[in-house]
């Protein structure tokens, strides 16, 4: 069963590996898999947090006071210090974002070059998860008249440094290769 989830991360199928991982007894992998691809709001079910209120969008930081009350609470582990686990809770607000149909190309290029520039997001599976959701959201995205995210970027920006990215880590990942090729 490890080389079948090994095999779907590979080729960032996500979603099976996230059944394939919630289908076995023992929970601690399926629990680190969550963690890692910052799946937080169905943790959060598990420990009995809720992050939606009806018509509501939270702002970051009233979402990362609820989210770091939250795992540190519940004595959760995976962050080695505060900036870090600040990092991954921008990504989860990404997440957050796109979840609730609000993600706008703008804002990803522009302020989200820190998933992996400058990163202290350690873990590949993490990075990777980012770049595939957000690509999926502007690709297959109801309102498709934001697509400013598939236009000629600038240096410096995330779009940049996530085709770096990619094209770097596609030497190790097949879904990597796969979403380099989908971009250009």
């Amino acid at each position: 069963m490890d080389d079948m989830v090994k095999f779907y991360i590979d080729n960032w199928n996500f979603e099976s590996a996230e059944l394939l991982l919630a289908s076995q007894a023992d929970k601690s992998k399926y629990n680190d898999y969550m963690f890692k691809t910052l799946q937080f709001e169905k943790i959060a079910v598990k420990y009995k947090l809720s992050l939606k209120e009806k018509d509501r969008i939270y702002e970051f930081e009233e979402l990362k006071d609820l989210v770091l009350n939250f795992l540190f609470s519940n004595k959760l582990p995976y962050y080695d210090n505060l900036e870090q686990a600040d990092q991954h809770i921008k990504c989860f607000y990404i997440l957050y974002l796109l979840n609730h149909d609000k993600l706008t190309a703008d804002y990803v290029i522009n302020e989200c070059k820190f998933i992996v520039f400058e990163s202290l997001i350690k873990d590949h599976l993490t990075i990777s998860y980012m770049i595939y959701k957000i690509i999926n959201y502007f690709l297959f995205k109801k309102n498709s008249g934001d697509i400013s995210f598939f236009m000629p970027m600038n240096p410096e920006t995330f779009l940049y440094f996530m085709l770096v990215y990619l094209q770097w880590y596609s030497q190790y990942s097949r879904g990597a290769s796969q979403y380099y090729n989908i971009y250009i």
